[in-house]
């Protein structure tokens, strides 16, 4: 087996990939990896890496609304590297499908926020004794 190459935040290495069920054709391009912790660290690909980054919100750099074109993405992700970002934030919402894909070609790692606690029910809690 060929040995796979990970996708880091210095070398975004990403595979196209192709999926099929006899008639419907996938293709994609993904970055393999693996992100794990050992006590205060977290590693990329089993070596420490210091997170440095920034939180963005959905808003475009060059207009009244929301970024949701590939050039929103590139800009505003652009801005964070020259600031010298190896991840963002995305806030409080699931942000275009294109910030996370430029994110993947550019080599910033992505913390995305999934809106569960909309739905989350606030009940009464007991203490414990």
């Amino acid at each position: 087996m060929k040995k796979l190459r990970k996708w880091s935040d210095t070398d975004p290495f990403l595979y196209d990939i192709t999926i099929s069920d006899g008639k419907d054709i996938l293709k994609d391009k993904i970055g393999f990896r693996t992100i794990t912790t050992k006590g205060h660290e977290i590693l990329l690909n089993g070596k420490p890496l210091l997170l440095k980054g920034i939180c963005i919100h959905e808003e475009s750099p060059t207009g009244k609304n929301r970024a949701n074109s590939p050039e929103d993405a590139t800009q505003l992700l652009n801005w964070a590297k020259d600031l010298g970002c190896n991840y963002v934030r995305l806030a409080h919402y699931p942000h275009n499908e294109y910030m996370i894909r430029m994110a993947e070609k550019m080599g910033i790692l992505v913390w995305e926020e999934i809106p569960v606690y909309w739905a989350a029910s606030v009940g009464k809690t007991k203490a414990l004794t």
